[in-house]
């Protein structure tokens, strides 16, 4: 998503501490806010990936040379958000950073910018949303992702006001109330444990501050097949995620009409009460 958005380059990757503004003390979450991962996979274990969610390959072998690795799906929390080489060539194609682009501008315009500084998006990718909003309103962008080819991509093609780390949406390496916007696109229904992941876009996000949002989500009915045999991916309705946040002081402030069937993918803007 950053060509094509007049972005210079970035030389370095800051760490946790840094990008957290604070020490080390600051920087580190609260025990409550520690995801306990889980047991690694051994080589030659052997995973069934189910047909529908397009992951069908049971061996290790096999999803290696076809650039999944196994471990991504299998080793915890944060490594489950990781994507295949196919789909990271298509979320960096020109196609998709010019839509992306365009989509942030039109959410962009449904919200009161005056005070808003510090942006974080989570599951930055290659950072396009979060430079091109330092590019062309000056904002302070962090970007965090578990993948550490597409921080390293990031790094190299984003430009001034934009930091780049590896980290995990389930465990934000962030103080309370750090930032006045954070945005997410299309990254819950890659994160099994998706509430804890908002619970902690609504603890780093001030309170006036805004959440942008986009994703995928199911049917009651899909969602209802799928919970009890899907555990690595997001599970959900949007009303589950729209009741998740407003019971965490986030109201929805402005909602577009959803794109797809089966899975449709939802856009809408949230905005947090005031303290």
């Amino acid at each position: 998503m950053a060509r094509g958005c007049g972005m210079g380059l970035i030389k370095a990757c800051p760490t946790h501490e840094e990008i957290s503004g604070a020490g080390k003390e600051a920087g580190k979450p609260s025990p409550e806010h520690v995801t306990a991962p889980s047991s690694p996979v051994r080589p030659g274990n052997r995973i069934r990936f189910r047909t529908f969610l397009g992951w069908n390959r049971t061996s290790s072998n096999r999803e290696e040379k076809k650039g999944y690795s196994l471990s991504q799906w299998a080793c915890g929390e944060c490594s489950r958000m990781k994507m295949g080489k196919l789909e990271k060539r298509h979320m960096r194609s020109e196609g998709h950073m010019r839509k992306n682009i365009a989509l942030i501008e039109r959410l962009m315009s449904k919200i009161d910018l005056s005070g808003t500084r510090a942006v974080l998006e989570v599951g930055c990718g290659v950072g396009g949303a979060s430079s091109h909003l330092a590019t062309k309103y000056g904002m302070d962008g962090t970007g965090i992702d578990v993948d550490e080819e597409q921080i390293e991509m990031a790094k190299k093609l984003s430009g001034e006001n934009v930091r780049f780390a590896e980290a995990d949406a389930t465990n934000l390496p962030f103080e309370n109330d750090r930032f006045d916007m954070v945005l997410s696109f299309g990254v819950m229904h890659h994160i099994g444990n998706w509430e804890r992941a908002l619970q902690e876009i609504c603890r780093v996000l001030r309170p006036n501050g805004y959440l942008v949002y986009g994703d995928l989500a199911y049917s009651r009915f899909t969602v209802r097949l799928l919970r009890r045999i899907v555990k690595k991916y997001g599970i959900y309705t949007i009303d589950d995620i729209i009741q998740f946040l407003e019971g965490n002081d986030l109201k929805l402030a402005h909602r577009e009409e959803p794109d797809g069937r089966v899975m449709k993918f939802h856009t809408m803007v949230f905005r947090k009460g005031g303290s």
